[in-house]
C-alpha cells in the first residue's frame, strides 16, 4: 500500500509533490518540438485533451496553453507483482529515441552556455493536491504546537 508523504521546506522548488504520478512529454503536432513536461496524477489523461493548460510548479505565472499536441507517458512498469513486465530495448533503439528527444529540443535548451530550463510542468489536479496537503501539515503542526505549548504551560 503506498501513503503519500511530502518534504517541506522554506524553500518552494525543495517542496515534494505527493501522490501517485505519471510524467508526460507533451510535443507539437506542427513540428515535433518539445513544449515541456507534464506532471499529473496517475488516473489523469491529458492525452484524451483538446488543449491542455501548463504552468511552472513555483511560479505559476508563467504558464501557457497548447493545442495541437500530443502527450507520451514517459514512466513504464518495469516490474509488476515481482515479475518484469518491461521489454528491454535494443542499443539502436536506445539510440534513435535518444536522437528523436534531443531532436524535439528547442535550440535554447541545448546551447552550452546559459541553457534555459526546460519546463516542467503540473497538473491542476496535482497541484491543488499539492497545496492541500501542505495545509493539511500546517494544522497538524499548529495543533501539535499548541497541544507542546499548553503542556508546557502546565
Amino acid at each position: 500500500v503506498m501513503v503519500d508523504t511530502m518534504k517541506i521546506s522554506n524553500n518552494a522548488e525543495k517542496v515534494s509533490t505527493p501522490g501517485k504520478k505519471q510524467v508526460w512529454r507533451i510535443t507539437r503536432n506542427s513540428d515535433g518540438k518539445s513544449e515541456g513536461d507534464y506532471i499529473a496524477l496517475w488516473d489523469e489523461r491529458p492525452d484524451q485533451l483538446d488543449e491542455l493548460f501548463m504552468f511552472h510548479p513555483v511560479y505559476t505565472y508563467i504558464n501557457k496553453t497548447v493545442k495541437d499536441f500530443t502527450a507520451r507517458p514517459i514512466l513504464q512498469p518495469i516490474f509488476e507483482n515481482g515479475k518484469r513486465v518491461y521489454e528491454l530495448p535494443k542499443l539502436q533503439e536506445i539510440k534513435a529515441y535518444k536522437n528523436e528527444q534531443i531532436e524535439a529540443l528547442w535550440d535554447e535548451y541545448k546551447r552550452i552556455l546559459n541553457p534555459e530550463q526546460y519546463p516542467v510542468d503540473l497538473s491542476q489536479k496535482t497541484y491543488d493536491q499539492k497545496l492541500a496537503s501542505i495545509a493539511e501539515i500546517r494544522e497538524e503542526v499548529r495543533i501539535k504546537s499548541e497541544q507542546l505549548a499548553k503542556e508546557n504551560a502546565k
